[in-house]
Order: structure tokens, then C-alpha cells, then sequence
């Protein structure tokens, strides 16, 4: 519950379904933010994972960008 409510967390660099399974189910979507973790990992096919995950299309949103808009109180879309 602490982490959940006090962190935000961002897999970077993990492009498997079962690393984003485990820290959707066990920490949840709300503060998750999606990145990459270049120069130590590539980037190639960090939006292909992401857009190909099991995960309902506003969900994807929220881990994309809208998590992070919120959390620096931007807007990157509009």
C-alpha cells in the first residue's frame, strides 16, 4: 500500500510481457511510467512492446504519457 500510494516506478528497459505483467498486477497502473533505458539498453522496439501489450488502450495512455503529465503537472498532446 505504501509503495502504491507514495511511489511512482518506471521499468525501464524490461520489453517482456511477464515483467509488465508483475508490476501491473502487483503495484497497479496508476504511476506507472513508461521509459527506456539508453545507453544501457536499446530502444528498438520499446513502442512496438507497449503498443502490443496486453493492456486495454487507456491504460497504454496512462503509461505513455498521461501518468507522467500528471505527476509534472504538463501536457506533451495538447
Amino acid at each position: 500500500d505504501y509503495v502504491r500510494q507514495n511511489s511512482y516506478y518506471t521499468p525501464a528497459g524490461m520489453f517482456t510481457e511477464p515483467h509488465l505483467r508483475f508490476c501491473v498486477d502487483v503495484l497497479g497502473t496508476d504511476r506507472l511510467i513508461y521509459a527506456v533505458d539508453y545507453p544501457f539498453v536499446g530502444n528498438d522496439g520499446a513502442v512496438d512492446f507497449l503498443l502490443g501489450a496486453d493492456l486495454p488502450e487507456a491504460v497504454k495512455e496512462d503509461i505513455a504519457h498521461r501518468n507522467a503529465e500528471r505527476l509534472l503537472g504538463v501536457s506533451v498532446l495538447g
